[in-house]
C-alpha cells in the first residue's frame, strides 16, 4: 500500500475532525477561498491534499480486491471514488512551478 498521507486511520480521523471543528467555528457562510493564502488556509489545504492522496491509494487497493472477488459494481464505485480523490488532490496542489 502507498505510504503517502496519514500514517493511520486514527491520524486521518484526527485531521478530518480538526478541519471540521475549524469549519464549524467559522460558521456556515464562511468561504475558505475568501481568506487568501493565510497560514491556516495553506496548512488546511496541505492536510486535505494528504488525506485525499491517502484515500486515493486505499481506493486502488480496495478496487483490486473488489475486482478479484467479481464485485463489479463495488469496483466501479471505488474507481469513481479514486478519481474524485485524485481530482481533490490536484485542486489542492497549489500553484505549479514554471518549467526552467
Amino acid at each position: 500500500m502507498n505510504s503517502r498521507g496519514p500514517k493511520s486511520i486514527l491520524e486521518a480521523d484526527d485531521i478530518t475532525r480538526d478541519i471540521g471543528e475549524r469549519a464549524r467555528e467559522r460558521g456556515p457562510r464562511h468561504d475558505a477561498r475568501s481568506q487568501g493564502d493565510k497560514p491556516d488556509t495553506v496548512r488546511e489545504r496541505r492536510v486535505q491534499r494528504e488525506v485525499a492522496e491517502y484515500i486515493e491509494s486505499i481506493c486502488v487497493d480496495l478496487r483490486m480486491m473488489a475486482r478479484a472477488a467479481r464485485l463489479e459494481s463495488l469496483a466501479y464505485f471505488l474507481e469513481m471514488s479514486r478519481i474524485e480523490a485524485s481530482i481533490q488532490t490536484e485542486l489542492r496542489a497549489g500553484p505549479k512551478a514554471e518549467p526552467p
